[in-house]
């Protein structure tokens, strides 16, 4: 496959995992989730893996994007912003 394939490939995985993992802003979510992983070091690094790879998976495929061509590279990288506009979660205040 192309670079470009897999900088798109790369590019939804991280849209993906950013999109299912847990809303910081909920804090009835992440009071279960810092006694989960307090009790469980496993998933105390999986939680930590799904802040951290979607970035980097964005990055990943920017990168493969501009290996394919320049057009492609700026492609990727309006595709990852308005991806990670609109999949961020909404902060709300309580009150």
């Amino acid at each position: 496959m192309q670079p470009g394939t897999w900088g798109i490939l790369s590019i939804a995985l991280g849209a993906i995992i950013y999109k299912i993992s847990p809303n910081p802003a909920n804090d009835e979510v992440m009071h279960s989730i810092a006694y989960a992983s307090y009790r469980n070091k496993f998933f105390r690094y999986l939680i930590y893996l799904s802040g951290v790879l979607p970035p980097l998976l964005w990055v990943v495929g920017i990168i493969l994007g501009f290996l394919s061509s320049w057009k492609m590279g700026l492609l990727y990288l309006l595709v990852s912003i308005i991806l990670w506009i609109i999949l961020s979660p909404t902060i709300r205040s309580s009150r």
